[in-house]
């Protein structure tokens, strides 16, 4: 998720996908047999079947007896935690996720931002920093929109943050 919105606000597109969505109902009938105790009984034909449906640049790659591969391939991502999930994709016109993304963001800043980021920071320095961990901006609360972002004002102290260095160092990172 992530990478779609840094390509928002960084004029970085991702590369085009394409989805054949002719075999969707076919998809979702044969969806079930990808259950575990399904999958050992489905044939190579059968395997086959489903890999053209749900991947068709590889189905044409792979022979219909390369079994192994097929189910290897299957099996190497694991079966969802949850078998009966719906996944919903929303596509919108790019100036139109903008203005939504920038409204949000204008939102948050108006339900108070700052305090939140200030105080979650000032929380963390007192508790980890006796502890001398560092900030992991891959894991955990830092991971949250604007900490990474806000960093080097967030390591001012109170009363450079409301000074006007303060208020340029915030200017930059958000």
């Amino acid at each position: 998720m992530n990478h779609y919105i840094e390509s928002l606000l960084f004029h970085f597109n991702p590369p085009e996908t394409s989805f054949d969505n002719s075999h969707d109902k076919q998809f979702i009938l044969l969806s079930n047999d990808l259950l575990e105790e399904n999958l050992e009984k489905l044939t190579s034909v059968q395997l086959h079947e489903f890999l053209s449906i749900a991947d068709k640049p590889t189905s044409i790659r792979r022979h219909p007896n390369e079994d192994r591969k097929t189910r290897s391939g299957f099996s190497y991502r694991g079966l969802f935690r949850f078998h009966r999930c719906c996944l919903l994709w929303l596509t919108c016109q790019k100036q139109v996720l903008e203005r939504f993304i920038n409204d949000q963001i204008k939102s948050m800043f108006d339900r108070g931002l700052i305090n939140e980021l200030e105080e979650i920071h000032d929380e963390y320095n007192q508790t980890y920093t006796q502890t001398e961990q560092l900030y992991n901006y891959i894991r955990g609360i830092f991971q949250a929109i604007d900490f990474k972002e806000f960093h080097d004002y967030l390591l001012l102290l109170d009363i450079e943050r409301k000074s006007e260095y303060g208020e340029k160092v915030f200017a930059n990172g958000g």
